[in-house]
């Protein structure tokens, strides 16, 4: 929003997800929705999540073998995309999401991007992506979400 506000937009120049001002920065990093889905991440990783832009594309990996760096770089960007995709949900479609919701779009784009990888690396996206899938399962259980209220087949034959 505050790029389209440099160009003379005049619409609300606020975080859908919070009051402070939308800006990439907040939006990716800053704002709690983000911080939260980020939060996930160092849970499962130790990792410490990236501040910016800037440190995404700079030292962020400073210390990791290249091994790794570009399988956290596209974690990250799946984090980053399903971020974006949750924020245009709500602005246009007027849909509310969760956290745990952003990091499972985020380990379903993994699951799919991990088919586009040489066969050795596919097996260590489905360890990321699984091991992301069950932490965040653990966390947001301990902050009160009931998996076992999803509706099921049995829940759908009548």
């Amino acid at each position: 929003k505050d790029n389209l506000a440099r160009r003379n937009w005049q619409g609300s120049k606020k975080c859908c997800f919070c009051t402070h001002d939308e800006t990439i920065e907040h939006l990716f990093f800053q704002c709690n929705f983000a911080r939260s889905t980020w939060s996930v991440i160092q849970i499962a990783s130790s990792l410490y999540p990236p501040t910016s832009v800037a440190n995404i594309f700079g030292h962020w990996l400073d210390g990791i073998s290249n091994r790794f760096k570009t399988l956290l770089r596209v974690g990250a960007y799946a984090l980053l995309w399903s971020l974006w995709l949750y924020r245009n949900d709500f602005v246009f479609n007027d849909k509310n999401a969760s956290p745990l919701q952003a990091i499972f779009r985020c380990t379903h784009s993994l699951r799919m991007w991990s088919m586009l990888q040489r066969a050795e690396v596919q097996p260590l996206f489905k360890a990321v992506y699984t091991r992301l899938e069950q932490v965040a399962t653990e966390v947001f259980t301990q902050h009160g979400w009931q998996h076992n209220l999803r509706i099921g087949p049995s829940h759908l034959s009548t």
